[in-house]
Order: structure tokens, then sequence, then C-alpha cells
């Protein structure tokens, strides 16, 4: 009888190839963004992206509740600084976002904070993630994004 408690167990337990923790780093991420610009009342579209910059994402399946992720300074093409000089100026720390909803070693997550709303959805199978983001600033304009990216994994 013990057997079978600890079968049924293993068999309710979220996908037993998770390694401890899963690391993947995602380079040049892309996307689309629309701006509200208050002051003419208009909205302006374009594309987006984190150029020059690695997002970091490490999911802890010891900590199944968040995900670590931290999404590095872009710096835009044809700019002529240093990756260690942005890096100097802007420190930019891992976030944990929530974790909604883990559908097999796809982890969908939110995070909210005073200015923002963020969700994300990282496929650590296919390496990819999918991210938008709705940003409010006061005054000034609101932004609508969307990216998305092919990643590696690190471990």
């Amino acid at each position: 009888m013990r057997f079978f408690g600890m079968l049924l167990l293993l068999l309710m337990l979220p996908s037993a190839a998770y390694a401890d923790k899963l690391i993947m780093v995602c380079e040049n991420v892309t996307g689309m963004r629309v701006d509200f610009i208050h002051s003419s009342n208009t909205f302006e579209e374009g594309k987006d992206g984190y150029s020059n910059s690695k997002q970091i994402i490490i999911f802890d399946e010891s900590n199944p509740e968040t995900v670590s992720a931290k999404w590095q300074t872009a710096i835009p093409n044809g700019l002529d600084v240093s990756r260690e000089f942005v890096d100097q100026i802007v420190k930019d720390e891992f976030k944990d976002e929530q974790v909604i909803l883990i559908d097999g070693r796809s982890v969908s997550t939110l995070l909210i904070t005073p200015r923002a709303i963020e969700t994300a959805i990282y496929n650590f199978d296919e390496m990819t993630l999918l991210a938008t983001r709705l940003v409010m600033t006061i005054g000034g304009w609101d932004i609508a994004a969307y990216y998305k990216g092919r990643c590696e994994r690190v471990n």
C-alpha cells in the first residue's frame, strides 16, 4: 500500500524532469510598442526591444511561487557607449515575478509595481520568452509593449 501512495505522489508532482534550478539567458529581445503621448493626445507605434542586452530568467523548483528575472537595460543600436558604462549608471536588479500558472515547462508570471503591470511566459522546453508591459508614467506618456525572444539554457 505504501508503494502505491508513493507512486501516486510522484504522478501528481509537476514534471519530474525539472532540475533544481532552470536558468536561461535571452539576448536582444524584440517586439512592438505603442506610446500614448499626453501632451499631444496621440499614439505612436513602432518597433521596440532590448538591444545589446540580456535577460536572465531563473526558475527554482524549490520555490515555485516565483521566477527571478533580470531585464538588463537596452543600449540602442548606434549609441557609442559600452555595456560596462550603462551598467554603472543603471543598476538592474533581479525582480521576483509571481507565478500564476505552470503548464509542463511553461511558467506564466505576473509582476505589479506602482508604475507597471508586466506578464511573461517563460518556456523552458522551447527556450523562449513572451512578455507584455503596460507602463504608466505620470504626466508624460503611457507605454504598452510586447516582446519575444529565443533563449539559451545555461545550466
